[in-house]
């Protein structure tokens, strides 16, 4: 939307928040003479510790500028939840600030999700790429998550210092160099993470070419490509992926893995998998600790 647009769209989220809230819940008293719902603009103002003209301004739609510290006090004066919050944010024309890493756990349901996918490999990451929870197809494709080390279950780890995720792509060094990019435009929005720069130290020690080309500082978005696998057991393999943002997470993202097209890889996945007889969900993951492997 353009800025004019943008404007009037927020001086109307405004208006409607400030009307649902009545004094008695931010703790003001009632008074008498009300003509409209809600707080007052000099209520908000007030709560907000901000000029009264100034947020007058704001709601009447005219082009000032808005620093990120004075929208989260509006935010906190009209007692938004998260996603009012950065919805507000947007509106302002500011970046919302990042959540603390969250705290939820991998649910059922997902896990249902996950398991329903059957012969499709997919799995959850969160924003450090940690794997949370995966399918057992996932595990018979990628190899097996429980396996590893909690702190180990995170998909640049694997892809970098891990033997056998080296053997399993054809091309590791596109795929690698690929998912590097990608990782270097998330680490870009959280850096000063504890979490984050653990893990870049970690890779730049173990690994040669991680250390190379994150020198480089390419980024990009996530992008959907071909995956070329020769499996141990079953060979060839060839996997197109989509990558979805999970609804209600901190930025948790399910990846899914389906067979291309005109490629045998449908036919050896159900076979393979059939013999193993995948059935019920793995284990789930949530939390992980600082990233201290060497």
């Amino acid at each position: 939307m353009d800025d004019q647009q943008r404007r009037t769209e927020l001086a109307d989220f405004l208006r409607t928040r400030r009307s649902r809230l009545s004094p008695t819940q931010v703790g003001l008293p009632q008074g008498s003479r009300r003509r409209v719902p809600g707080l007052r603009r000099e209520e908000v103002a007030e709560l907000a510790n901000i000029g009264v003209t100034w947020y007058t301004w704001l709601e009447q739609a005219r082009p000032v500028n808005v620093s990120p510290q004075t929208i989260e006090q509006i935010a906190q004066a009209l007692r938004l939840d998260q996603y009012e919050r950065e919805h507000l944010f947007l509106l302002a024309g500011q970046s919302p600030p990042l959540e603390p890493p969250s705290t939820t756990l991998v649910t059922a349901p997902m896990q249902q999700v996950l398991d329903s996918l059957g012969e499709n490999p997919a799995y959850i990451v969160e924003p450090c790429w940690n794997l949370l929870a995966w399918n057992q197809a996932a595990s018979l494709v990628f190899g097996d998550f429980d396996t590893k080390p909690i702190q180990e279950r995170n998909l640049m780890w694997l892809v970098y210092t891990d033997p056998a995720m080296r053997r399993l792509l054809v091309d590791w060094e596109a795929f690698a160099r690929c998912l590097l990019v990608q990782f270097r435009a998330d680490y870009g929005q959280r850096v000063g993470t504890r979490e984050w720069m653990e893990l870049v130290a970690a890779l730049q020690r173990v690994s040669p070419e991680f250390r190379q080309w994150w020198s480089s500082h390419d980024v990009t978005r996530p992008m959907d490509w071909r995956k070329e696998l020769d499996h141990p057991i079953v060979g060839r393999l060839s996997l197109d992926s989509v990558t979805m943002q999970l609804h209600g997470t901190a930025n948790w993202r399910l990846v899914v893995y389906t067979p291309a097209p005109d490629t045998p890889t449908a036919a050896k996945l159900h076979s393979y998998l059939l013999r193993k007889s995948i059935a019920g969900p793995t284990g789930t993951i949530a939390g992980f600790p600082a990233f201290k492997s060497s």
